[in-house]
């Protein structure tokens, strides 16, 4: 894929958020998957994008496919009663993907899902730079991972962002694969990433039984879950083998600022290779009236922190994700109080910016709970976010155990500030 090309983004965002809503309403289990591709046109400079949308939904009957692309068309009746929708999505869609000169086709096998596609030509932007890509993966360079799990999407995603990192993955969907590859020495491994929920068997026990093997097992093992509730925070209790945690869906900078630190303090595996003899070599005589050459440690650029975003309305919510994107930092979110608590349990943060006024749970009593059940060097530095700027809400704050605050609406350098004084503490 290019970096950067040039054309209306939000034509292409509203063609392809068509696409996936129309994809999750029609999928009651199994998946949705998004694939983007790109190939050179017969323009020079110019690449053809295409993105696909796959499901396991209901799928569309022959009968229905020569009108799905009609206004005010929908699959059938009962689709109408049930799922609603006006019938103008897809016609609207196609109409655009045709005027940024693509197409939008389909596939689709009833019972089993669908397949939605659409192109658009764009000329590409020559010199745009990944900011991912900058991201130093230097420790990651050669360092072989086991990723296992289940789903083949999942394992998919995980070795394709682990490759683009400069790692080895191997992966398998079967836990007693993995344990074998282990135990016969046959493969090598530096560190594992284990999908928590697996019907052989689950990530907590795969990882207890890496543990037991004797100078096999002993890497950094990182949990996989898409639960931030008490699933995970039991397996975590249950299997403290774990090095790290990620949530699902896991985003490729947070994998790869997760994957640098833990990595960063273990040496890489050595290969099972038979050493060469090598003859120790003649020690050279000492001139001790020689001064010691003098040698300046670069030091690497420290990872950004770990931040939670706790707020509940949706536009505040992307607000202060483009903020702290702009800081190089990408944040969880959680939509209050409660899921904070649960996101704290689950996964380590340095840092977490805290609304005040939420339901469910307010900041307040979240951060009395937070300070109440982890003390001060194990739990994140917690900054308050509240559009109260009256005289003694920053008491109030400081008193239910916030460690600093900032005033809505939150200005980019203000926020910067907080986090440099805290990031320094955390």
């Amino acid at each position: 894929m290019p970096t950067a090309v040039e054309g209306d983004a939000g034509r292409v965002k509203q063609v392809l958020v068509n696409l996936l809503a129309n994809a999750v309403k029609f999928t009651e289990r199994g998946e949705v998957t998004l694939h983007v591709d790109a190939r050179p046109s017969e323009r020079g400079g110019v690449v053809e994008l295409t993105f696909a949308v796959h499901d396991t939904g209901i799928g569309i009957a022959e009968e229905h496919r020569a009108r799905i692309f009609g206004v005010f068309s929908q699959v059938d009746a009962s689709s109408t009663r049930r799922f609603g929708g006006s019938g103008l999505g897809l016609a609207i869609s196609k109409r655009l993907a045709e005027m940024m000169g693509g197409k939008v086709w389909f596939d689709s096998t009833p019972g089993r899902g669908s397949m939605f596609a659409f192109s658009v030509l764009a000329p590409k932007v020559e010199g745009a730079t990944d900011r991912i890509e900058r991201r130093d993966a230097g420790p990651l360079v050669g360092r072989r991972v086991l990723i296992v799990d289940d789903n083949d999407t999942n394992r998919r995603i995980l070795s394709a962002f682990t490759s683009a990192m400069g790692m080895v993955p191997r992966d398998t969907g079967s836990p007693r694969e993995a344990l074998e590859w282990v135990r016969s020495g046959a493969q090598v491994f530096d560190v594992a990433i284990l999908d928590f929920q697996m019907p052989e068997m689950d990530g907590a026990e795969l990882a207890e039984r890496l543990r037991t093997l004797p100078g096999r097992g002993h890497f950094p093992i990182v949990l996989a879950t898409s639960s931030l509730g008490r699933t995970a925070r039991e397996s975590a209790i249950a299997a403290p083998g774990f090095t790290a945690y990620l949530v699902k869906p896991v985003k490729r900078v947070q994998l790869q600022t997760l994957l640098v630190r833990v990595l960063s303090e273990t040496p890489a595996a050595a290969q099972p290779t038979p050493a060469p003899i090598v003859e120790p070599a003649p020690i050279a005589p000492v001139d001790e009236t020689d001064e010691a050459p003098a040698v300046v440690a670069t030091p690497e650029p420290a990872p950004p922190p770990r931040v939670l975003l706790v707020e509940d309305n949706k536009m505040n919510q992307k607000v202060a994700l483009a903020m702290l994107s702009r800081l190089g930092i990408e944040a969880d979110l959680a939509a209050d109080g409660r899921e904070a608590i649960q996101a704290i349990a689950t996964k380590p943060y340095d840092l977490v910016l805290m609304d005040v006024q939420m339901p469910v749970m307010d900041g307040l009593t979240a951060a009395r709970v937070i300070c109440h059940r982890w003390k001060p060097e194990e739990r994140p530095r917690l900054i308050a976010m509240t559009a109260n700027a009256m005289s003694g809400d920053e008491q109030r704050c400081r008193d239910a155990g916030m460690d600093d605050y900032v005033s809505k609406p939150v200005r980019i350098d203000e926020l910067a500030a907080a986090l440099k004084r805290n990031a320094s503490r955390a």
